[in-house]
């Protein structure tokens, strides 16, 4: 047995463990938040690296937690702030197309120009009855007409539906919700699909739209799969025409369905004006729009104070839209041509200031660009940096709260930097409030003056604390619109617990966990067992795509979680790794007696979103190989072959039982290896020495226990070298070579007593593989292959 292959015992485990976490089918790659089979169908365009953050929130303004929020594969999901932060983005003809969805409320897909570090406000409606919306539930058989308060009406066909996957005819319980927008709500430009109203004519032609009302129609059955207008029947929609717009009514406005792939909307139909409201027909429901085309107008619009000073990431209403300055303070949208129209700032988006600053534009031709500037009254802001030292991620949702009230929510930029509007016509003291990217709330006491304050760092910590706690949580919000909370915590002094780190490969394990022996006698047994893992970590950019396993198995039942395609921002800090996880797949919980055995979950789709932040662990070991190795990334009492260096090796730091250390590979005979000896016996003199001589293969040890430093020289007749498989392979933990030299120095323990281990280590990860193995193989039969 080899002495230096101990140096990899967690490693070994955590590659046997891997039967758990993944099948061949698993090892699919990709980019974003999230990587799944069905969101990598759907893709029309092409994954980016760009930052998109924001809030999602009620038509009340409260935030909405919870919401899965993605583009292309990937996928996040909203904080209790309403909080979302995406770093890839799906970008489609040059349009950057997010969908959010969350149970009860009404799906919305938003799309606006390319842009990085872009900042949106989605605001989503629930379903139900209110004056905007209307539900209802009756036989396929019958027609039905469905109507809001506000006079939107839909007429829906009797015998009229099919299930909308399989195209089958449909004559069960039809369950319909259905949502009216009026141009006229304040919230209109943050509720509606798109957001910028940019379309597509029958002539292919880019147009903007006035919006005259829009509506959205879902049809599902009693298991909630989705419905459709079956072939050769159509709807019959009444919009009501807005108070805004009474005095252009044209006889006919065309009808627009919103394509979710491209996010923008096309031409499909006709509404005639009859008795003082617009009617049309339809023969498939998706978000249906009555607007009128026109050609489009650039604005481009800079925000600034009475003092000059430029007002960047703050909202912009621009007509029917709205936009959202950049840094520079600017903001570019698209208003029709000919059309009058106003651009203000909310109250709400400046400070609560009051009266709302506007200016009036004129309508322009079509095709060209207009410039417009907003002089805003100077307001003094409160700035910071959230610092987060040694900890996970500096990005962080802030507010102010003052009195009895509070600001809006903020995103810091990544570097934690954030700078909030103070509130109008309030002097006193008030709360900086911080919810950190690990869920962890803090907060600063200070005063506001009128004047600008500047708080400075502020140092939140927000850190699980390695001498405790080693983790965090993982939130999962099911289809089903649950959520739950799994913790991913290492709580022991085991020094295999933790991240190990070779080349492109990481493993986080709780090895203490995985060793678990079963008291299934006991009522109360219960035993948690969980890995991340990548084999991809680009270690430069600092992601990676991987999987996560997390189970918990016990008398009262089975937790059962699976992410095959997991997407992971990795952060080194020190000797610790932070992962922000994010990834779609299985979430089960079967009960003692096999409740809920009958579900079955299709592994490709998954049935939950998982989303971990600021996740940090201890490194136990990394390592990274190197065409060569030299003397300059050694111990110093490491042996070299003649040439001064190895023609591959690995450069180790940070394990648990030692500081620093070195392996190298190379090819050669008995007195090759003779002559590295040679070289020991003249520079380790007064070292212990060990000679294991089996036959053919050889190894020695020198030994110094008040140096604290090891050095291993193992020979092997049996490996074969190749130059050309050396110049291919990626890592040097992959090879195998005649002759292997180890340094090691900073030893923490005596070399005699991992000996005495050495059985032990290799009988533990063949433990794990033969557990993790038989979990999956039981939970194999209850998902959908």
């Amino acid at each position: 047995m080899k002495l230096s292959r101990i140096l990899f015992g967690t490693f070994m485990i955590a590659t046997a463990s891997l039967m758990l976490s993944c099948s061949s089918d698993d090892d699919k790659g990709g980019g974003g938040e999230i990587n799944n089979e069905e969101r990598e169908a759907e893709v029309k365009g092409e994954m980016k690296k760009a930052q998109l953050l924001g809030f999602v929130k009620d038509i009340n303004g409260n935030p909405l937690s919870g919401v899965q929020v993605g583009s292309g594969t990937a996928v996040t999901t909203t904080d209790a702030t309403g909080a979302f932060a995406l770093s890839n983005i799906e970008v489609v003809k040059g349009r950057t197309v997010v969908d959010f969805t969350k149970e009860g409320y009404f799906d919305v897909v938003r799309s606006f120009d390319e842009a990085s570090k872009d900042q949106w406000e989605i605001v989503m409606v629930s379903t139900g009855n209110s004056g905007i919306t209307a539900t209802a539930s009756y036989p396929a058989t019958n027609a039905k007409t469905l109507s809001t308060a506000d006079g939107m009406q839909v007429k829906m066909p009797a015998d009229g539906y099919k299930d909308a996957k399989t195209g089958k005819d449909y004559a069960g319980t039809v369950k319909t919700d259905m949502l009216y927008l009026n141009p006229d709500d304040d919230n209109f430009a943050t509720m509606m699909p798109g957001g910028d109203l940019a379309a597509v004519d029958a002539n292919n032609k880019t147009v903007q739209l006035v919006s005259y009302g829009m509506t959205k129609v879902e049809m599902t059955d009693n298991a909630g799969n989705a419905l459709q207008l079956k072939d050769g029947k159509e709807a019959q929609l009444t919009f009501p025409i807005p108070e805004s717009l009474k005095d252009n009514t044209p006889a006919q406005i065309p009808l627009w369905s919103f394509n979710e792939s491209t996010g923008l909307w096309e031409e499909e139909g006709l509404a005639t004006l009859q008795n003082g409201v617009y009617v049309g027909t339809v023969k498939h429901f998706s978000w249906v729009n009555l607007d009128w085309p026109e050609s489009r107008v650039t604005v481009i619009i800079t925000v600034k104070t009475k003092k000059g000073t430029l007002v960047p990431w703050t909202v912009i209403h621009v007509g029917q839209t709205t936009c959202v300055t950049n840094a520079q303070g600017q903001a570019q949208c698209y208003i029709p041509e000919n059309t009058d129209v106003k651009i203000w700032v909310e109250s709400e988006d400046y400070g609560n200031y009051s009266p709302v600053v506007s200016i009036d534009v004129s309508g322009a031709a079509g095709g060209g660009t207009i410039q417009q500037t907003l002089v805003l009254p100077d307001l003094a802001y409160i700035k910071g940096k959230i610092v987060n030292k040694e900890g996970s991620s500096n990005l962080a949702t802030v507010w102010i709260e003052y009195g009895n009230e509070k600001t809006k929510f903020y995103h810091t930029d990544l570097d934690g930097s954030f700078s909030i509007m103070s509130p109008t016509g309030y002097t006193g003291p008030a709360t900086l409030k911080i919810r950190a990217a690990n869920g962890e709330y803090f907060s600063k006491n200070f005063t506001i003056t009128g004047q600008d304050v500047d708080l400075g760092e502020v140092d939140i910590n927000a850190k699980i604390d390695p001498t405790k706690t080693q983790g965090g949580i993982v939130y999962v919000n099911t289809d089903a619109g649950k959520s739950y909370e799994l913790p991913v915590t290492i709580t022991g002094d085991n020094p295999e617990s933790g991240a190990t780190i070779i080349d492109n490969n990481f493993y986080v394990i709780d090895a203490d966990a995985l060793d678990q022996e079963g008291n299934w006698n006991d009522p109360n047994f219960e035993m948690t067992r969980w890995m991340f893992s990548s084999e991809n970590y680009d270690r430069a950019k600092g992601t990676a795509t991987g999987s996560f396993v997390y189970m918990i198995e016990g008398s009262k039942g089975y937790t059962i979680a699976e992410v095959p395609n997991a997407n992971y921002e990795v952060k080194i800090s020190g000797k610790q790794i932070v992962l922000n996880m994010n990834g779609r797949g299985i979430f089960q919980q079967i009960g003692p007696n096999g409740e809920g055995y009958g579900e079955e979950i299709d592994e490709n789709t998954g049935n939950a979103a998982f989303t971990g932040a600021g996740l940090t662990y201890n490194i136990v070991m990394s390592a990274e190989t190197r065409k060569p190795l030299t003397k300059a990334y050694a111990p110093s009492c490491m042996p070299f072959p003649s040439k001064g260096e190895y023609p591959i090796g690995l450069v180790i730091t940070g394990f648990t039982y030692f500081s620093k250390a070195a392996q190298g590979y190379c090819d050669g005979d008995r007195s090759t290896f003779d002559q590295l000896v040679s070289i020991c016996d003249a520079n380790l003199k007064g070292w212990t020495k060990n000679i294991d001589n089996d036959g053919d293969d050889v190894e020695v040890s020198y030994y110094s226990a008040s140096e604290h430093k090891l050095v291993i020289l193992e020979y092997d007749s049996s490996e074969s070298w190749s130059d050309d498989a050396v110049a291919e392979i990626e890592s040097a933990y992959d090879l195998d070579a005649p002759i292997m030299v180890s340094a090691i120095e900073g030893l923490t323990v005596d070399p005699a007593t991992l000996l005495e281990d050495e059985d032990e280590y290799y009988k533990a990860p063949r433990r794990a593989a033969a557990k993790v193995k038989t979990m999956r193989s039981k939970l194999m039969k209850y998902f959908k292959k």
